[in-house]
């Protein structure tokens, strides 16, 4: 999806465009050395694959319950090991399964609010990459007045300072909104799996089963038949309720 915000310790180390800002010595004024040059701040290239972490977040999710549903039931009932939907045995256990690569691929909510999720990181991406080019610029008009001799000792101390300042808040501008960015897709996740659990609950009565798990293709279930298959009539019945 979209590329995830690099949170690395900003270098103030140099590239072709940008003069590196090394503290100056408080002592008589010497003649300014040829700066090196500066390299871009690591913490203003996003990367990010914000689509494919949402539905393995999601996917990582139904493991665990499957994976628990599996114990609670292997560990409470000794008298039968069938799972089946047979009616009239009272030691069977009904289970019924959704198909979540499908759930995700139809639900509109999901669309929603993976569009929402997007639409932010852009937005941030941008305005890091606004203040990136900014401080580029600065930093190369500071290289060009080095190297013309207009500045004084004291405006070369003072503009190191400046810009070392605006770098290291650059950086850590960038590790906020990366940390934004995870909480919102954690509350993502947390309002898909919040909804199609209230849903199955609340239309148990028809289903009539013990347990819903989750299938995934590669995941903890190998082969689940197509008649335990409810995931289309939970999808209607979720975006019916959107």
């Amino acid at each position: 999806m979209e590329e995830q915000f690099n949170t690395t310790e900003p270098n103030f180390s140099n590239t072709e465009d940008n003069a590196a800002i090394q503290p100056a010595e408080t002592t008589t004024p010497t003649e300014p050395t040829a700066p090196v040059q500066q390299e871009e701040s690591a913490c203003c290239t996003p990367k990010k694959q914000c689509s494919c972490r949402c539905k393995i977040i999601f996917n990582v999710a139904v493991v665990i319950a499957i994976v628990v549903l599996y114990i609670l039931h292997f560990c409470s009932s000794s008298k039968s090991s069938e799972i089946s939907f047979a009616a009239g045995d009272s030691a069977t256990t009904r289970v019924a399964y959704i198909n979540t690569d499908s759930l995700l691929a139809n639900y509109y909510l999901y669309d929603e609010l993976n569009e929402e999720l997007k639409a932010k990181q852009a937005s941030y991406e941008r305005d890091l990459q606004k203040r990136k080019q900014s401080l580029q610029t600065s930093m190369k008009n500071f290289q060009d007045n080095v190297q013309r001799g207009v500045l004084t000792q004291a405006q070369i101390e003072n503009a190191q300072v400046k810009l070392a300042k605006e770098e290291q808040d650059l950086y850590a501008l960038g590790q906020q909104y990366a940390q934004e960015i995870q909480a919102t897709e954690y509350d993502m996740q947390k309002r898909m799996i919040d909804s199609v659990v209230a849903i199955a609950k609340r239309n148990n009565a028809t289903i009539k089963a013990d347990y819903i798990l989750g299938y995934t293709y590669g995941g903890g279930i190998i082969y689940a038949t197509d008649k335990y298959d409810i995931t289309d009539m939970l999808i209607k019945k979720l975006n019916a309720d959107k």
